[in-house]
């Protein structure tokens, strides 16, 4: 009785077996009937190369070492090219480092804050070991067009940021931005200008007639404006601008936020204010289309010759 149970059973078996061959076999049936272990569809943008790989995890998981690796590698491989160039299309970016200083000039014996200065001397070691490897200083305005897809920039592009505006890059830093050819970009504190310690009027309008600094705003009062209330945040951006504007007589592209910080709001209202762009201090060398009003930048310290090459290869 067994034995005759256990050949009905396996007749059976291998009838639906059969079937199955035939109907995967007939390119008509199949497209019609769907596997049952496929999930129903989803519909996915090109961005969604992850959802893709998740759902062959978990087919992998239901079905283990059997399933075609090979087809599953091309498939993954030609996904992959198209998600790259889907993103590229989509959102630009762009390895550029970003070097953010405050003062050139010596230690002074007293100071609360002596990782804001760079000897002149070393600046100048830095300056040389840029250009001996090849790097081309050039103004955030034109990262910000070419984030934006309207320029193209050198291989090997870096950009020179000062905050605050302090009198010492006048008087240290801008006679070596002269002397080797580089760019530079300096965002001033609009309300201390003409005040002990900072750059007067004149002096920003002489370098920035030279063609090689820029002058961008860092605010009024460099005030925090995570904690300032709208109509200040205002003030401090979109009035700092115009003033700056009017001292130059040409547009400010560029703004830099005090202390570093900020958040969604700030970054809107510099966009209105008619900004291209915006630094802040989170630390990187990789540039976003998406993050165009809150650049990444790097602090270079001491560091010359290989030390500082090393340093922007390491991040």
């Amino acid at each position: 009785m067994f034995k005759r149970h256990s050949k009905i059973f396996y007749f059976i078996f291998f009838l639906a077996g059969v079937a199955v061959f035939l109907l995967l076999a007939s390119p008509s049936l199949s497209s019609k009937v769907k596997p049952f272990f496929v999930k129903p569809a989803v519909e996915k943008s090109a961005d969604s190369l992850e959802g893709r790989e998740t759902e062959s995890a978990e087919i992998s998981k239901i079905f283990g070492a059997a399933i075609n690796t090979a087809t599953t590698t091309a498939t993954t491989h030609s996904q992959a090219r198209s998600f790259s160039e889907t993103k590229t299309a989509k959102k630009i970016s762009l390895e550029l480092p970003i070097l953010i200083y405050h003062h050139i000039d010596k230690l002074p014996q007293k100071t609360a804050y002596p990782g804001l200065f760079n000897d002149p001397a070393v600046f100048e070691q830095q300056l040389i070991a840029l250009k001996n490897d090849g790097y081309q200083t050039i103004f955030l305005k034109d990262l910000a067009e070419a984030l934006t897809g309207k320029k193209q920039l050198p291989v090997k592009s870096l950009a020179l940021t000062f905050d605050d505006g302090y009198e010492d890059f006048y008087q240290q830093a801008f006679p070596l931005l002269k002397k080797y050819d580089s760019r530079a970009t300096v965002f001033v504190i609009v309300d201390s200008l003409n005040t002990p310690g900072y750059l007067t009027t004149k002096q920003l309008k002489e370098m920035s007639a030279s063609g090689l600094v820029k002058i961008g705003s860092h605010t009024l009062s460099h005030i925090n404006l995570k904690i300032a209330s709208d109509q200040q945040i205002r003030e401090e951006i979109v009035n700092s601008k115009k003033k700056l504007e009017k001292i130059l007589g040409q547009a400010v592209d560029d703004f830099a936020y005090p202390y570093g910080f900020f958040n969604g709001r700030d970054e809107q209202t510099v966009r209105e204010a008619g900004y291209s762009s915006a630094v802040s201090t989170r630390i990187g060398k990789y540039q976003s289309q998406n993050d165009i009003f809150s650049l990444r930048r790097l602090r270079p310290g001491n560091r010359v010759a290989s030390g500082l090459l090393d340093f922007l290869k390491a991040f």
